[in-house]
């Protein structure tokens, strides 16, 4: 329950500062599909994992394919550390309001 809650109060923390107005400005937009495509092309990486393991036979599932997905999914993941270096970006005046937004749209 504990976990639970501190994802929903994190992610309520981190969301509320965006504003919605901001979301229709095409700056905004532009550099969340910039940087959202950024983030995809790491997806190909999955090709390049190694096989560890043989599969055996009779086996339910494949390991060298799970490790594969595994790898691909966990490349694309931003996590919420950006949120917070972007945010202390903006508190800092390293970063504009408009770039800051763009990145939480992707």
């Amino acid at each position: 329950l504990m976990t639970w809650l501190l994802r929903v109060f994190f992610a309520a923390s981190i969301g509320f500062q965006v504003p919605v107005k901001l979301f229709s400005d095409p700056y905004v937009i532009g550099w969340g599909f910039i940087l959202y495509a950024c983030v995809l092309s790491k997806f190909p990486l999955l090709f390049f994992v190694p096989m560890f393991e043989d599969m055996k036979e009779g086996a339910s599932y494949n390991p060298f394919l799970r490790d594969q997905l595994i790898t691909g999914i966990a490349m694309t993941c931003r996590g919420e550390f950006s949120f917070i270096i972007a945010a202390f970006a903006l508190g800092k005046g390293l970063s504009t309001m408009d770039f800051i937004y763009g990145i939480r749209t992707e």
